[in-house]
């Protein structure tokens, strides 16, 4: 929970400080007007937002009636339907997911909306031998792999907590301009 609270409110609310501090420089004697007051209003009602999303997936916790592709089938087609980003799964992985499989992948999905600039997102699923692997490729911005991971960098150190939480090793591959892999292998036998 302190993930998602870092990557949305936390950032939101953060924003929100320095811009109410930079209208008191600005205005210093003054008085407001209404279009600062309505860019502090935008970002009360995307906090709020933020919340209500985790609130929900908190309680709306992932149900594998069938198995993990269907489940992750619809989680990138809600992606589609909210964004302009076009996911997929393609499918290999012949094994039930854990949960925390599922919320790794959400996060990297949640990651690639907020961060990459991506206009195409790939759920790649696959068997070789004794393991099982997931891969999430995006056409983004990219990034520097090691500025992600600092003091402040929950949500890739979130991510691979979970998969080592299911046996796995998890590795991230990017740079500015090329973006975004992010590959996680999992022992099969922790997968059924």
């Amino acid at each position: 929970m302190a993930r998602e609270l870092h990557d949305g409110p936390a950032q939101m609310l953060t924003d929100m400080v320095i811009q109410i501090e930079e209208l008191k420089i600005a205005k210093r004697g003054q008085t407001t007007t209404l279009d600062e007051l309505s860019a502090f209003q935008d970002s009360t009602r995307k906090v709020l937002q933020s919340l209500r999303a985790i609130l929900s997936a908190m309680v709306d916790q992932p149900v594998f009636e069938t198995s993990f592709v269907p489940s992750l089938s619809a989680l990138l087609d809600r992606v589609e339907q909210e964004t302009a980003i076009d996911a997929g799964v393609v499918d290999h992985l012949n094994a039930t997911a854990t949960t925390n499989l599922y919320r790794l992948v959400e996060h990297a999905m949640r990651n690639a909306v907020r961060h990459s600039s991506a206009s195409r997102v790939i759920v790649a699923l696959r068997e070789t031998g004794d393991y099982g692997t997931v891969t999430i490729t995006d056409n983004g911005i990219g990034m520097e792999v090691a500025d992600s991971d600092g003091p402040t960098g929950y949500g890739l150190r979130g991510m691979r907590e979970r998969a080592v939480l299911v046996g796995g090793d998890m590795v991230v591959a990017s740079a500015p301009g090329v973006g975004t892999v992010v590959t996680v292998t999992v022992p099969l036998t922790r997968l059924t």
